[in-house]
């Protein structure tokens, strides 16, 4: 009797501390994402395109197979200088079945701009089965009035039953 309350004792203290790292971890920020993959685009004068897949468990359920995740694809322009010019963010949250069936419960996404020359139209982030798929507009004008170049944002992030994201 005494070895069944005291390994009763054992779970619920182990169910404790895994509920309090999972509370804690419920302010994260990027720098708590895990980057998955990373593939860069360069450009005739000197700037690129960095696109990368984040992601970070969510909602992890003690013997359960059945898990929270999120994910997250970005796409940063630099310039020649390195100096980033702006970034598009796609976010996204699966449910996951381990092995069984994976679905997209949220997609949304956010824009930065570092540099004032550049603007940002048309966005959106949508999610159908296990993809989030985002898009946008980028423009650059000179002089703030003549535009001379668009980026078009035409992204998707896909989760498969095992939590691997592409």
């Amino acid at each position: 009797m005494k070895k069944i309350i005291g390994v009763v004792c054992l779970l619920f203290v182990l169910l404790i501390s895994t509920n309090q790292k999972i509370a804690a971890s419920g302010n994260n920020l990027l720098d708590d994402f895990t980057l998955v993959s990373s593939e860069t685009q360069y450009f005739e004068d000197g700037s690129y395109i960095i696109y990368e897949t984040f992601e970070q468990m969510n909602d992890v359920v003690l013997l359960s197979t059945s898990y929270s995740k999120e994910g997250k694809r970005t796409v940063t322009k630099r310039g020649n200088d390195n100096n980033v010019l702006w970034t598009y963010t796609l976010t996204a949250e699966y449910w996951i079945e381990e092995g069984i069936s994976v679905r997209c419960t949220k997609a949304d996404y956010s824009t930065s701009i570092n540099n004032s020359s550049w603007s940002f139209s048309d966005g959106s982030a949508t999610y159908s089965g296990n993809t989030a798929y985002g898009k946008g507009k980028f423009t650059y004008k000179v002089l703030w009035l003549f535009p001379t170049q668009d980026v078009n944002i035409d992204i998707k992030l896909s989760c498969d039953s095992y939590g691997n994201l592409s």
